[in-house]
């Protein structure tokens, strides 16, 4: 006999657990089916004595994203700020800088105002999207007709700010600019609260003991609501209910469905009735797009001491050249085991083996840290998502002409099955905020089917949390006078143009 419930939720990451439990709190029975032997979706936090813990997922945040850190408070789960003293080094273009406090070191004017351009453009262009539908903003079928590269091409001059346009836009999304669509970055960046903020305040904190901790402590408190090894195959709406299969032939019964898996995942299930042709293009777009960029990894590297820290450096080096594209003092909160962690892009799995990766990254932050002790880690921690059957990717963006034609698609409920995962969220989507954010809204949508909730409570303000205040992140005045090389040279051929004219009025006075 199948098992009965009042919601079935199938995935049990962030949003599916968050989900599960605002349902729970209002009294709704509900199952979460997880197709891994462990919670967490994209968080995951790996264990050993040697190192203590690593997340090998999702792992940063910070003052804007206020429903991780309600979350975190209720569980009683600490975090701490990343250690961001010293010297930055950023490469780019074969050249490399550094700097401090957010400055880099730079000489070029022409480089520095189009750099500084590529942020204001980026907030320009963000300040139009549409947050709820950005397939109805200004220059939206432009803009989806276009990927970020090409945007790059034709608002930038030199090739490193070009290049560093290009970084850029890969740290935020974890894609290259090739495949992504300009209107998702910028809507990407909408939801992120802006350019500036996702850079300076939104990521800059890390949880002690990781952040797979969040969906453990949900997962615990649903008192065995979760079922592990739960693959689902199929989901059939009879209208009436709906009976949700297991890949081992497992069937649960229920009035509502909430999908929490990566669009990318979800061809995986056969459903009846059919998704919406839309529902259906939009996944093979996202599923298509994950196979072509291969994804990021992660490489922990573990020294006996922070030398880098000794020899005035944050541990902070960006590179735009390089599949090593970020590393980042990984240390723990008090000072013990100091780590360097670095982000890899994906396609470097196919051109060197996981001891040459290490190696060049080992003798990467030799050279930039001037430290031979950096070539000998006491340990090292890989993990890759790319090679997990249920994740595929950490991150699930959209490429050019999806938004437009089939964003509508994204949330939309289909019957009664609802759609979550944190690619659905409207604040920090792809986020762990966003997945808190597209669960509990999902979950809500299902409360106001059942008429306990009216629509107007479906989408809900997070107040910010009272130990973290969100402080603004402002554009400094100096980056806002600065002209774009587009604006200098209008200015210049203008002063020349002004200049000949008085020349030229001169001349002739002196000719009469």
């Amino acid at each position: 006999m199948p098992q009965e419930n009042d919601v079935i939720i199938v995935g049990g990451g962030l949003s599916g657990l968050s989900a599960a439990k605002l349902l729970k709190e209002q009294g709704i029975d509900v199952v979460v089916l997880e197709a891994k032997s462990r919670v967490g979706g994209r968080t995951y936090t790996l264990k050993d004595p040697s190192y203590g813990y690593a997340d090998a997922g999702a792992e940063y945040f910070g003052a804007p994203c206020r429903r991780l850190l309600r979350m975190m408070k209720e569980f009683g789960i600490e975090h701490f700020p990343l250690y961001q003293e010293g010297v930055r080094i950023l490469e780019v273009a074969g050249s490399t800088y550094r700097g401090e406090n957010g400055k880099l070191k730079m000489y070029n004017p022409i480089k520095i105002l189009d750099m500084n351009h590529f942020g204001m453009a980026v907030d320009e262009a963000t300040e139009k999207i549409s947050l709820h539908a950005p397939w109805d903003s200004e220059d939206a079928e432009y803009l989806d007709s276009i990927t970020i590269d090409e945007w790059l091409k034709k608002t930038l001059w030199t090739a490193a700010a070009r290049e560093y346009g290009r970084f850029m836009a890969f740290a935020i999304l974890g894609y290259e600019v090739e495949v992504v669509s300009a209107l998702f970055f910028f809507w990407y960046i909408k939801t992120g609260k802006g350019f500036r903020t996702i850079m300076v305040t939104a990521q800059n904190r890390r949880a002690i003991g990781g952040t797979q901790q969040v969906s453990e402590r949900i997962a615990e408190s649903l008192n065995g609501a979760v079922k592990l090894n739960s693959p689902v195959v199929s989901v059939e709406d009879r209208s009436r209910d709906i009976t949700v299969t297991t890949r081992d032939g497992a069937e649960y019964k229920a009035n509502h469905v909430i999908m929490a898996l990566p669009p990318a995942l979800q061809s995986k299930i056969a459903f009846n009735p059919p998704l919406p042709v839309g529902k259906q293009e939009l996944i093979r777009l996202i599923e298509k797009n994950v196979k072509r960029v291969l994804g990021l990894y992660k490489v922990i590297v573990y020294y006996k001491r922070a030398f880098w820290r000794e020899k005035g450096y944050s541990g902070d080096v960006f590179c735009a050249d390089s599949f090593m594209r970020a590393m980042i003092d990984s240390t723990n909160a008090d000072g013990s085991r100091p780590a360097l962690q670095v982000v890899c892009e994906g396609s470097s799995r196919e051109t060197m083996t996981k001891d040459e990766r290490v190696k060049k990254i080992c003798e990467h932050a030799a050279k930039h840290f001037d430290c031979e002790e950096a070539l000998h880690p006491l340990d090292v921690v890989c993990y890759d998502f790319f090679e997990d059957e249920y994740t595929a990717c950490c991150v699930n963006v959209l490429p050019p002409g999806a938004l437009t034609k089939y964003g509508r698609y994204l949330r939309s409920p289909h019957g009664n099955v609802y759609f979550a995962g944190t690619e659905t969220a409207t604040e920090f989507s792809t986020w762990m905020n966003g997945a808190i954010e597209a669960g509990e809204r999902a979950a809500r949508e299902v409360l106001h089917a059942m008429g306990k909730i009216g629509k107007d409570e479906i989408w809900q303000e997070e107040p910010e949390c009272p130990d973290l205040p969100d402080i603004p992140v402002t554009v400094p005045l100096l980056d806002r006078m600065l002209p774009s090389v587009t604006g200098l040279l209008r200015f210049l051929g203008g002063v020349a143009l002004i200049g000949g004219v008085v020349a030229a009025a001169i001349v002739q006075q002196r000719m009469q």
